[in-house]
C-alpha cells in the first residue's frame, strides 16, 4: 500500500473518531433540549385567559364615575392584565376627563389611568375611546375597579360606557 493511501486512511480513521466524540459530547444535551419541551414547565404554568366586561353610567350631573368592580382575583391565581377597550357617549355638553383601573388589595390601592379620546359627535351626544395595553399585576383578593371622571353640566344625560379588560391567570407556587 502506498504511502499516499495510509496517510489517508489514517486521517480518515481521525476523523471518524472525532466526530465519534463530538455527536458523543452533544448528543446528551441535545436529548434533554428535546425532552425539556416535552415536559410541564415548572416556572412558567399554564395561562389561563379571561375578559371581563363592565358597563358603567355616571349619574346625572355627577362629576366621577362610581368605581365599580370589574374583577377579583381568585386564591392562588395572579391576574396578568393586558389590555384595556372601552367605548362610550357623553351629552354634547359633557367631557370625559379621565378613566381608571383602581387596585385594592389589603388596605394598599394603585392606580393605572388611561386618557380617552373623542372620535366624533353627533346632534346629542359625544363619541369617544379607550384602547390600550395594560400591563399590570393583582395578587390574589385584589379588587380591580374601574372608574372615571366626566365633567357634566348637563341635568338630562351624562353618558355611558362599555369597557372589556382581558389578561390571564397564573397559578402561584403554595
Amino acid at each position: 500500500m502506498s504511502t499516499y493511501f495510509s496517510k489517508r486512511l489514517v486521517w480518515l480513521a481521525a476523523g471518524t473518531v472525532s466526530l465519534g466524540l463530538i455527536i458523543h459530547t452533544f448528543a446528551a444535551p441535545l436529548a434533554a433540549q428535546v425532552r425539556a419541551v416535552l415536559m410541564k414547565d415548572a416556572d412558567h404554568p399554564a395561562r389561563q385567559p379571561f375578559a371581563k366586561s363592565l358597563i358603567v353610567s355616571a349619574p346625572i350631573g355627577s362629576f366621577r364615575f362610581l368605581n365599580q368592580d370589574l374583577l377579583v382575583v381568585p386564591a392562588g391565581k395572579r391576574a396578568v392584565l393586558e389590555h384595556l377597550a372601552c367605548t362610550g357617549r357623553t351629552a354634547t355638553d359633557s367631557r370625559v376627563w379621565t378613566m381608571w383601573l383602581y387596585f385594592y388589595s389589603s388596605g394598599k390601592d394603585h392606580f393605572f389611568t388611561t386618557i380617552p379620546v373623542q372620535i366624533g359627535t353627533d346632534p346629542v351626544s359625544q363619541r369617544w375611546v379607550i384602547n390600550q395595553p395594560v400591563k399590570a399585576y393583582a395578587d390574589p383578593g385584589t379588587t380591580v375597579q374601574l372608574g372615571g371622571e366626566v365633567i357634566t353640566p348637563s341635568l338630562l344625560d351624562s353618558g355611558a360606557s362599555g369597557c372589556l379588560l382581558t389578561g390571564h391567570f397564573i397559578d402561584l407556587a403554595l
